[in-house]
């Protein structure tokens, strides 16, 4: 096990906190508790990799214009091909290609997710009742019959 340098435990405040830790902690027998800062350094460099990773989203317009499905890609020069692939091989719109976290896109929910909400967003009204923009006289037409109206 090795100690850190001083510049880098200085430069990590996980690193610092953690020998700050292991400098107070103590054995059932009263040694000092020792940790391994290569391994924790590794660690914590894996976390911060995963956390700068992406993956790229494209929202493809199906059949219909209600019809909306999620592409998920692995590099944004693969997101822009697929766009020119759909509107080439099918003249399907797509959206701007979106990018998103690699911690979000590896749940394996996601994708059916981006594609609920994709076609939730064409489908976007007020609460029953609850238009604001309504007039009286259109409340009230709405409320007589259609075969009443003139």
């Amino acid at each position: 096990m090795s100690e850190p340098e001083a510049t880098t435990t200085a430069a990590n405040p996980v690193l610092e906190a953690l020998k700050r830790l292991c400098d107070t902690r103590r054995h059932c027998d009263g040694r000092p508790l020792s940790m391994d800062f290569d391994h924790a350094r590794e660690v914590i460099a894996k976390a911060d990799e995963d956390a700068t990773k992406s993956a790229f989203l494209v929202i493809q317009e199906g059949g219909s214009s209600m019809e909306m499905y999620a592409h998920g890609h692995d590099t944004l020069e693969d997101a822009e091909a697929d766009r020119f692939s759909c509107r080439d091989g099918g003249s399907y719109r797509t959206s701007e290609v979106i990018e998103v976290p690699e911690t979000l896109a590896s749940h394996p929910d996601f994708w059916a997710i981006a594609e609920q909400i994709a076609k939730a967003a064409l489908d976007v009204d007020y609460p029953e009742g609850d238009n604001p923009n309504a007039t009286e006289e259109a409340d009230d037409e709405a409320s007589v019959p259609e075969e009443a109206q003139p």
